[in-house]
């Protein structure tokens, strides 16, 4: 079941990233540390989304 989230966790989840990209932190490690600083939906995305890319499923899958 996926998980839903909220605008402000979109909107969150944007300045996060858009942060990991301008700071060059590579997008796998940076998404497993917002997935333990954040809780919910938004942490549990992040995290998936991590081990995804750890398993090498490509980003437009």
């Amino acid at each position: 079941m996926g998980a839903t989230l909220t605008l402000d966790d979109l909107t969150a989840f944007n300045a996060e990233l858009s942060a990991l990209v301008r700071a060059g932190i590579p997008l796998e490690p940076g998404l497993s540390a917002l997935a333990s600083e954040h809780g919910g939906a938004l942490g549990r995305v992040c995290g998936s989304v991590a081990e995804q890319m750890r398993q090498g499923v490509a980003l437009d899958a």
